[in-house]
């Protein structure tokens, strides 16, 4: 059956309406998709009653760490209530829903996260996602945690944290980047890989998703400038403490990816950069 994917118009969700070659729906006016409001349970039973899909994988949500911050309420409509909605509309409508959740719901002072290992996020961002985390069906529903994904930005909308780097650098700029906060980066490719896999094998359950390597956002930074033979001397070390985040972050959300490692290869970060 067919498959959609919430969200299409964000950096994950047009990458895998393309590459999935899935429907697309959207929270606004986009492109060719069609528009469903996952605030609405209303909304989305008058959407899924005129469609029909296999597999519903969930991009939306409010991803601005700091602006979750400052709109908790908005933070929850979006991260946690809206997946109630949908995680309902799945059992009505019998599709297998897939939903992007975020390393951010851990706390950050071990690293290597386990699926298995207890969540304990410390900003709004990382409990509203958490929150939407618990209405989905473990025994039918699968759960992706990614962290920092970088790859073909299709929609264009915002600036990843990849371009970021490549442009600044490539215009001659500095740029400070943090040698204390660690992930796992994860690939749009992989994600995409893996997705495809969990739908031809039906697996259920919270799984983590990222590159084989534990890197600081400055050594992230670093692999960047030696794919595209970059200036390194342009990139300048910070630590955490000395940006004035309004909401907390967490130091190292890295994952462990022995499950993923049994339904797909893991990516090195070298390999998933080259394919860019």
């Amino acid at each position: 059956m067919k498959v959609l994917v919430l969200g299409a118009s964000g950096f994950v969700g047009s990458f895998l309406e393309g590459k999935l070659e899935a429907d697309g729906a959207s929270r606004s006016i986009y492109g060719r998709d069609p528009v469903i409001d996952v605030t609405s349970a209303d909304g989305i039973n008058a959407f899924f009653a005129k469609r029909r899909y296999g597999t519903v994988i969930n991009c939306t949500g409010f991803t601005n760490v700091d602006g979750c911050e400052a709109d908790p309420e908005r933070a929850d409509l979006l991260n946690a209530k809206s997946i109630e909605f949908l995680a309902n509309a799945a059992t009505s409508n019998g599709f297998k829903f897939i939903h992007i959740s975020t390393d951010y719901v851990f706390d950050g002072r071990t690293g290597r996260y386990a699926e298995t290992d207890k969540p304990n996020p410390i900003n709004v961002y990382g409990k509203t996602k958490l929150r939407g985390e618990s209405f989905l069906d473990m025994g039918r529903d699968l759960i992706l945690r990614i962290s920092t994904p970088f790859g073909q930005n299709v929609s264009r909308r915002k600036k990843t944290f990849l371009e970021f780097v490549r442009e600044s650098l490539e215009a001659g700029q500095k740029i400070k980047v943090v040698t204390d906060q660690y992930t796992t980066p994860t690939s749009l490719e992989d994600i995409a890989t893996f997705v495809k896999a969990a739908i031809k094998m039906d697996l259920s359950g919270i799984y983590h998703l990222g590159v084989q390597e534990r890197v600081s956002r400055y050594e992230f930074a670093i692999a960047v400038a030696k794919r595209w033979g970059l200036d390194q001397k342009l990139i300048e070390r910070s630590r955490l403490s000395d940006l004035k985040f309004a909401a907390q972050r967490p130091m190292d959300t890295s994952f462990n990816l022995y499950k993923a490692g049994r339904a797909i290869r893991i990516s090195h970060l070298e390999d998933a950069l080259a394919r860019l």
